[in-house]
């Protein structure tokens, strides 16, 4: 049987890309599918150009990886790699930009014929739904702001939508220290309708974060 040797490049990644709660979910899930139906498949996995803050990522997922699996993953910086990858994999089957020699007929050196390298989204894939705009300004909170509350007293933020109908509502936030409770409604002709139930969230361990398509008049609140 084949074995897979799995090589994740970090760099240029930073704390907000290694702890996106959709990514982490993600390669959670594909951790356990790896290790529930291929679990002798993987010879071993590299992860180089790792800088300091995904020591963080590492230790959420660390805990849903087995101990056998976990001895397989090699976590570098910056130097001290590409000797390690040269035993494992044949020079002429690794890019220049990995420690080998192999290059794409007009000289790239990562590849990306064969390679498809991630980066950035290019802006003609954002979405163009119009995001809605705080009813009271004094409500709008971006990342570097903050809100304290006591244990039980809670925050409402309310969104009108009238012309504006098929806007998105998107919401991202962290707490400090506990999960909190979260939900989302909208009410339409004084009828209150639960359009995202009412539950804990673990947003000291994740940001939390959604959106949703509000494709009826109404006062949104969450």
């Amino acid at each position: 049987m084949g074995k897979l040797i799995n090589l994740v490049d970090a760099e240029n990644f930073s704390l907000g890309d290694f702890t996106y709660r959709p990514a982490l979910v993600a390669v959670i899930k594909f951790i356990d599918v790896f290790e529930s139906n291929y679990p002798e498949i993987l010879r071993c996995s590299y992860v180089v150009n790792a800088p300091k803050a995904f020591s963080v990522a590492f230790s959420i997922m660390k805990p849903f990886i087995s101990e056998k699996t976990l001895n397989k993953i090699k976590i570098h910086g910056k130097t001290g790699w590409k000797e390690g990858l040269l035993k494992m994999i044949d020079a002429d089957q690794l890019p220049v930009h990995w420690g080998g020699t192999m290059t794409d007929p007009d000289g790239n050196t990562k590849c990306i014929s064969k390679i498809c390298i991630g980066g950035k989204v290019p802006e003609e894939y954002y979405l163009n739904n119009k995001v809605l705009a705080v009813q009271n300004q004094n409500l709008h909170l971006d990342f570097k702001s903050q809100i304290t509350l006591k244990k039980t007293e809670s925050k409402i933020f309310e969104f009108q939508v009238f012309e504006n109908v098929g806007s998105q509502l998107r919401w991202e936030f962290r707490s400090t220290g506990c999960d909190i409770a979260f939900e989302v409604s909208r009410t339409i002709s004084e009828e209150v309708e639960e359009l995202i139930p009412l539950q804990r969230v673990n947003s000291q361990v994740f940001k939390e974060e959604g959106s949703l398509i509000c494709d009826e008049k109404g006062l949104c609140e969450y």
